[in-house]
């Protein structure tokens, strides 16, 4: 008997601790910054020179970057249909005042646009044109680095090193290719 109950103690927390658990979720971890130390430090240097003064005026005036801005997340993200497409940006491309989002496609190479329809929502996308591998993988948002109040983008050739500017006409539009000049590769 002085046995049997230490035993029974035993079995039952043995049977406790082996009893199926219930599932973690899964946590969240935050990618963190996409750019590197040198793209950073190199715009915090040049902040007072042109593309980077206008975008810095852009981003100051933006109403996401207010102190009292509060963002509305989704509880459902659905993530799945982006692998067919490079790195998406941000910006007003046609002209409406809500945010849309921009990327090159994989195959084919065409630049898309998803127009911001607010409350968290977007159009179907809008082929742009195809051409875009050399840049597609440093594809930019400038802000207006032209002084027309829209949204300009910028990408570096991805062999040549050449940044290119094409100013936003609104419309989903952009003006021809802008070469600044080479030697753009380290910053990206």
């Amino acid at each position: 008997m002085r046995l049997a109950r230490p035993l029974a103690a035993a079995v039952l927390v043995a049977a406790a601790l082996s009893a199926p658990q219930p599932a973690q979720a899964a946590v969240f971890k935050h990618p963190g910054v996409l750019v590197s130390r040198g793209q950073l430090d190199f715009v915090k240097a040049n902040l007072g020179n042109e593309p980077w003064k206008s975008a810095w005026k852009a981003l100051q005036r933006s109403s996401f970057a207010s102190l009292s801005y509060t963002a509305e997340p989704r509880a459902t993200v659905e993530c799945g249909g982006w692998a067919a497409f490079g790195r998406p940006i941000a910006g007003d491309f046609n002209g409406d005042g809500v945010g849309d989002l921009a990327a090159v496609k994989k195959d084919g190479n065409t630049l898309h646009i998803w127009n911001g329809k607010g409350s968290n929502g977007f159009s179907g996308a809008v082929a742009l044109g195809p051409g875009w591998e050399p840049y597609a993988s440093s594809l930019m948002s400038l802000g207006d680095v032209n002084g027309d109040g829209r949204t300009d983008i910028g990408a570096v050739h991805g062999e040549t090193g050449t940044l290119t500017v094409w100013n936003g006409k609104g419309g989903n539009r952009f003006g021809p290719a802008i070469p600044i000049g080479p030697g753009w590769n380290p910053y990206f």
